[in-house]
């Protein structure tokens, strides 16, 4: 089989802030028969390279690149138990990992986990480890894997014991069971029943280890959309991050995979009040960065932030809109609309604020931090779906996987994009700016970042399918998407602020 690159480069200064472009177009017969869906890629830090996994029935293809996209070397394996998208009858790619001493890949099904070592000078794919998942507990899931600096930790839940379940693998050392961990019984304190009435507000585990989307606490994605429940990780600790019932606050459960304990601690700021409309009820939503939990919470009455400091969960700074207020006293930018009930590609600046919180309210929104320089941008809004049409926004960079796999298991690659809603929809965002040093907001205007060079360059409705690869690379981010028309993925680089 013969595979074809054609890169052309060129550079453009646009007005926009988007400083450079790149266009490449991968040709060959293996992506006109799978119309661009089996194709994924990452980028290796220690080594400079990019790699690009593509597949052809059984055949999978490597594509070794520097990091301006020059083809290093390639070669192909035979893997008829493997494939890079979602399968129930085969194992699916979940996630690269890349260290100081090689190019690993993890594929998993239902029942196990598989690691797999690429070798761009032997040209194979070896087989290096496997975890069987379900010998100890019937229905245990593999919910996320979390790449380490030496191999690579995955995460998997048992409903029925109420446990979870930590295996390690260390390059040097194999696969070993790190521990179990017996959750609370509830992620409300006895207190907390007792002051609420009862255990009305609990999150139900099987919710709180579903279609995660991941990160780590001091190294945000740079565009990846946060599902229902959120997981951040960092060298000592997991938080996965869930919104309470009743709009009531937010709860984080902790595990600490240094004492193997969990935790669960709640963060209350909004009363529960029966009989009122949801859009009137302020709606609480959250993120992590390093050791802050930033919650925004609002209504067409209410804007504010919170910040906690999560080793000590205390609040440290609160900013928030009086009645009187415009919501730009905490939104440093305009407010953005993308498609409308009519035109998927038609934009609007939206002036009136109230329609724009009540719109991002009745669906699941997002906050995502962007760190630049000595500030924090807080990305906010949601993804609408329009009447008639189904599907409504999940995860730009995980939701739907566990679905799709059948086996509950998300993934930490933020290079990935399966899909964003077979549907179409509106997508409503702005962006707030505070400094990391006093939490103070910005005083400036108009802030944009990448996400509103993409929407710019229209791409975020090529982007809903699993024809597109996001390549994250110091200072500068890959956008791949399939062309229909050329029968090629096209290439564009955004240059960070």
């Amino acid at each position: 089989m013969k595979v074809f690159f054609f890169v052309s480069v060129f550079t453009c200064v646009f007005t926009s802030q988007l400083s450079a472009q790149l266009g490449f177009g991968i040709y060959a017969d293996l992506i006109s028969d799978n119309k661009g869906q089996n194709i994924t890629g990452y980028y290796h830090a220690d080594f400079n390279q990019i790699i690009i996994d593509a597949q052809k029935k059984d055949t999978i293809i490597h594509f070794l690149f520097d990091s301006s996209f020059k083809l290093q070397n390639q070669y192909s394996v035979f893997a008829e138990n493997r494939i890079l998208r979602n399968s129930r009858n085969r194992l699916s790619y979940v996630q690269d990992i890349c260290l100081p001493n090689g190019i690993f890949e993890i594929f998993a099904s239902g029942d196990s986990i598989n690691l797999f070592k690429l070798n761009f000078e032997t040209r194979t794919d070896s087989a290096i480890a496997s975890i069987i998942l379900k010998q100890v507990f019937e229905d245990e899931k593999l919910v996320a894997v979390l790449p380490r600096n030496n191999g690579c930790d995955f995460l998997t839940f048992s409903g029925k014991k109420k446990k979870a379940v930590i295996y390690k693998w260390l390059l040097n050392a194999g696969v070993m069971v790190a521990s179990e961990i017996d959750l609370p019984k509830s992620t409300l304190s006895k207190l907390e029943i007792k002051e609420h009435g009862g255990s009305h507000l609990e999150i139900k585990y099987k919710a709180l280890f579903a279609d995660m989307s991941i990160n780590q606490t001091n190294k945000p994605a740079i565009f990846q959309f946060p599902s229902l429940s959120q997981l951040f990780y960092n060298d000592s600790s997991i938080y996965i991050v869930n919104k309470s019932a009743f709009e009531a606050g937010i709860n984080v459960f902790k595990i600490n995979t240094v004492l193997n304990i969990a935790t669960s601690t709640n963060y209350f700021v909004n009363k529960v009040t029966t009989g009122i409309p949801s859009d009137a009820l302020a709606h609480p939503f959250a993120t992590i960065y390093d050791s802050l939990l930033i919650l925004q919470n609002c209504s067409s009455k209410k804007f504010e932030y919170y910040f906690f400091n999560l080793i000590t969960g205390r609040v440290i700074a609160r900013q928030e809109t009086t009645p009187n207020d415009s919501l730009h006293k905490l939104v440093h930018s305009s407010l953005r609309q993308i498609g409308t009930f009519v035109s998927a590609a038609e934009e609007k600046q939206l002036s009136d604020e109230k329609k724009f919180i009540k719109a991002i309210i009745k669906v699941v929104p997002f906050i995502k931090p962007i760190i630049s320089k000595d500030s924090i941008i807080l990305t906010f809004g949601a993804f609408v779906g329009t009447p008639g049409m189904e599907g409504m926004f999940l995860s730009l960079a995980t939701g739907g996987f566990g679905s799709l796999l059948g086996i509950g298991a998300t993934i930490g690659n933020t290079r990935f994009i399966p899909y964003l809603t077979t549907g179409r929809y509106m997508f409503l965002y702005a962006h707030s700016k505070f400094s990391l040093n006093t939490l103070q907001p910005s005083t400036a205007n108009n802030i944009t970042t990448y996400l509103d060079d993409i929407v710019n360059d229209k791409k975020l409705k090529a982007m809903q399918s699993n024809n597109a690869v996001l390549i994250e690379l110091p200072q500068k981010l890959y956008i791949g998407i399939y062309n229909k028309k050329t029968v090629s993925f096209d290439v564009d680089q955004y240059q960070q602020r």
